[in-house]
């Protein structure tokens, strides 16, 4: 008999600090047929390119009978079509393997967009892990067995179908540290947060940054540079700049926090903005990064996120 597991994304709460990470990266191609999402970041893609598909979860899960549970952290989550991207909601989520005699299927219910529509994805049968605890499941599983697989964006209207082809589990956690926190609260009566997620290997090249609390629909820039700064209102704005000169901007790249307040920046460590032109990021090199973005406070202004950096592999 076909075992199942399921991969549900539900409303939990904060996830303790103390714990690990272990990352799930999906990857495949658009299947071939016609694309007929009318909207979404993906209404443009095409047969055959490229699938990636990323999140995290917190390790280990609490047992329950033959389920493994597990949180899912939603701020890592990321889709990536060829060249466009989007993540998932600012919500966390919960996942559960289940299996027995080793076997562990996968199934997972629809979860937001931020760009809009929906991200589908079905496991079921075909694969064999080594456990239903996810931190001794590390390695890379071929999907290309699998009794059932649907990996698909959704507008209401119409799909995107996507052919999943492999599974790739690992440690992972947030990158990087927060070195500079905001310190000014925005007309949301929070401050906004800025983390970096991936990994900061040069032949990775795999890293994101997401800021949240931001003001909805606000445009956000974001900054980058080697040095740390620590100036309060700089020009008149409201908040603390943690980078100093010299600081690189992202002026083609500029973000909208839509209606949940959410910005996130897909970066190229081979190509990193500077004030004269893009540089190529070093390994062992330390570099910094903020989101600068406009706000009413009541009256127009701007703020800063905190300040997050990492270390080049």
């Amino acid at each position: 008999m076909l075992q199942r597991s399921l991969l549900t994304f539900a409303l939990a709460g904060s996830l303790s600090a103390a714990l690990a990470q272990t990352s799930l990266v999906v990857t495949g191609v658009v299947a071939p047929g016609p694309n007929t999402l009318s909207q979404g970041r993906f209404a443009a893609a095409q047969p055959g390119q490229s699938v990636r598909l990323r999140f995290d979860v917190q390790t280990p899960g609490t047992i329950f009978g033959s389920i493994q549970q597990y949180q899912v952290e939603t701020a890592t989550l990321t889709l990536q079509i060829g060249a466009l991207s989007d993540g998932s909601v600012a919500a966390q989520q919960a996942l559960q393997f289940q299996g027995a005699s080793g076997a562990v299927d996968l199934l997972t219910t629809t979860t937001t967009l931020l760009g809009g529509g929906a991200l589908e994805l079905v496991f079921l049968g075909g694969v064999t892990y080594p456990s239903m605890d996810l931190e001794l499941c590390v390695g890379a599983y071929d999907l290309g067995a699998l009794l059932v697989a649907r990996l698909q964006v959704t507008d209401g209207a119409g799909a995107l179908v996507l052919t999943p082809q492999r599974l790739e589990v690992g440690s992972s956690g947030p990158l990087g540290s927060v070195y500079c926190t905001a310190s000014s609260p925005n007309s949301t009566g929070a401050t906004a947060t800025l983390r970096a997620f991936g990994a900061a290997a040069l032949s990775a090249n795999d890293v994101r940054l997401r800021s949240e609390s931001l003001p909805t629909g606000s445009s956000v820039l974001f900054l980058a540079g080697r040095n740390r700064g620590l100036v309060a209102n700089p020009g008149g704005s409201s908040g603390i700049l943690c980078l100093a000169s010299p600081i690189g901007r992202y002026s083609n790249l500029v973000q909208n926090a839509g209606a949940l307040g959410v910005a996130e920046l897909s970066l190229d460590l081979t190509s990193l903005p500077g004030p004269t032109g893009f540089i190529a990021a070093q390994a062992g090199e330390t570099w910094n990064f903020q989101a600068w973005y406009r706000d009413a406070n009541p009256t127009p202004t701007s703020n800063f996120t905190d300040g997050v950096s990492f270390v080049v592999q």
